[in-house]
């Protein structure tokens, strides 16, 4: 039986996609699932089909527990991904103006510091751990560029970014909340809160999603082409897998959607992860569209190129040995391991 709260970790989840009908509905979720590529762009653009408010969802926790979750409500508050209208336009075109501001020179930062970065790895020794190693540093520093926050790394990549997830246990929503307490202390001294906001928003949004979404297309890339030099490997111009598998909708109408009808207030899951088993020129939809597409696309393509080039100019062989994912994630797909061996061709 499909468990439908991890379909994003199955192994088979291509088979899946392929057994469930385009939009059915699921007991286990209280949703919607759509699986459709054409379905999942059309929801998008439906102006009857909103964001999740997820401020309201931790301000109840918060209310029913008797729980401080200050921290984590205000940052969703705040957030373009999680708030519509007006509101969410202003947010959305101050975050998407940082971006392009910082674009070139983080592109220029990152290449360097990706070419400096692998050649350590694989001269140190050819048993790799590509995450820790490779990855989350690079992302760090774009994090660090753009917004300003130094993201820490804490056991099994516990992240700010998690508050998205409705099956977040307490203690990890508790040690959330303090983490997030830590991120505003780095922005706030000198920051107007907006701005401060902003930089909280591009960190939690940008992180886990671009270090994820690297490992997990680097890894596509070598199991596609086993031993087949880098050197002779199609990177791609852009990312070929997701680490953001889903996301949500809320219906604030009655409406049609494929044929199937969708009643105000029901959830749809849009599962973007479907597009990894398209042709990689139509993998741009993990992007998202609409008025909620990512405002990273840009700059997440651009150093997903560089790393691309990067690797394209090493004859070195590669073979996957370990994968491991983050514990307790019902939100992402995000390897914390990924042990790979580099041997000559």
């Amino acid at each position: 039986m499909i468990r439908h709260n991890l379909i994003h970790r199955s192994a088979d989840r291509e088979e899946i996609f392929r057994q469930l009908e385009p939009v059915c509905w699921s007991d286990e979720l209280d949703c919607w699932l759509v699986t459709d590529p054409d379905t999942i762009r059309a929801a998008q653009k439906s102006r009857d089909l909103v964001v999740i408010c997820h401020q309201a969802e931790v301000q109840k926790i918060s209310r029913q527990l008797n729980l401080n979750l200050d921290d984590i409500s205000d940052v969703l508050g705040s957030m373009p991904l999680s708030t519509e209208g007006a509101g969410h336009s202003t947010r959305r075109r101050r975050i998407s103006e940082k971006i392009r501001t910082a674009r070139p020179a983080t592109l220029a930062r990152f290449a360097e510091l990706a070419d400096k970065t692998f050649k350590q790895c694989i001269s140190e020794k050819r048993d790799v751990e590509l995450v820790s190693g490779l990855f989350h540093p690079l992302v760090s520093d774009i994090v660090l560029n753009i917004s300003g926050v130094n993201m820490r790394t804490r056991p099994d990549y516990l992240s700010a970014t998690q508050v998205f997830d409705r099956a977040l246990g307490l203690k990890r929503r508790l040690l959330i909340n303090g983490e997030l307490q830590h991120m505003r202390s780095q922005v706030s001294q000198n920051s107007q809160a907006d701005d401060a906001n902003d930089a909280l928003a591009l960190a939690i949004l940008g992180t886990d999603s671009l270090l994820g979404s690297f490992s997990l297309s680097f890894m596509e890339r070598v199991k596609s082409n086993p031993g087949v030099p880098m050197s002779d490997m199609d990177w791609s111009g852009q990312l070929t897998q997701t680490s953001v598998p889903f996301i949500e909708r809320q219906a604030t109408t009655d409406l049609d959607l494929a044929g199937t009808r969708i009643s105000s207030g029901q959830r749809v899951r849009l599962y973007l992860d479907r597009f990894s088993y398209e042709p990689v020129a139509s993998r741009t939809g993990f992007f998202g569209l609409g008025r909620h597409a990512c405002p990273g696309r840009s700059i997440s393509q651009g150093a997903w190129q560089i790393l691309g080039k990067m690797f394209s100019r090493h004859q070195l062989k590669v073979t996957v040995k370990d994968v491991q994912f983050r514990s307790a994630d019902n939100m992402f797909s995000f390897p914390t391991i990924l042990k790979v061996e580099f041997h000559e061709g």
